[in-house]
């Protein structure tokens, strides 16, 4: 029978160590770790070149106009022109039909009328009281001055014609609608 199993005995010397293993495959990667501390802030950098300039933008509303101003200090008054001459020389109205009707342009004008038949002149109402005119009978027709609806046309001697040719007569409103006819009359 085998007795029973002696006391172990005493480690012997540590062998050499031997050849190198294979390389074994390689480990799961580790948790990441914490997050260290922000470094301090690094000098600052060169300026960079200036960009391109943007385009323009819209052109915004209109302001109101504002209030207006006072007005400025009146300019001294300028130097006095030189004194214009007065025509004296008569405007001519100058007919030649057998007929004309005065008009309120016709005051103070010299009313030439030539035609060799007889000439009818007609003193309408409403022109203006001290309306007056020359008429002149430059043809060999007499002209005669017809009174219109409510004129009256009055002379010393109830005439109403230019004398003859080259006959000036005048005819002149003293009140409303009534005028007087004188000079070379017949």
């Amino acid at each position: 029978d085998t007795g029973t199993t002696g006391a172990a005995g005493a480690a012997g010397p540590t062998g050499a160590t031997g050849p190198q293993g294979l390389k074994g495959d390689t480990g799961l990667t580790g948790a990441a770790g914490a997050a260290g501390p922000t470094g301090a802030v690094g000098p600052q950098g060169l300026k960079g070149d200036t960009g391109l300039t943007g385009a323009a933008g819209a052109a915004g509303p209109t302001g109101a106009t504002g209030p207006q101003g006072a007005t400025g200090v009146a300019g001294p008054t300028g130097a006095t022109g030189p004194q214009g001459t007065v025509s004296l020389a008569a405007i001519i109205n100058a007919q030649t039909g057998t007929a004309y009707t005065l008009v309120a342009a016709d005051l103070g004008k010299v009313i030439t009328m030539a035609n060799a038949a007889a000439i009818t002149l007609t003193v309408p109402s409403g022109l203006v009281t001290g309306f007056n005119c020359l008429i002149v009978q430059l043809g060999v027709g007499q002209v005669t001055a017809s009174a219109g609806s409510g004129v009256t046309v009055s002379n010393a001697d109830a005439r109403t014609k230019t004398a003859k040719q080259y006959a000036v007569a005048t005819l002149l409103q003293v009140a409303a609608n009534t005028y007087i006819l004188s000079g070379s009359v017949a």
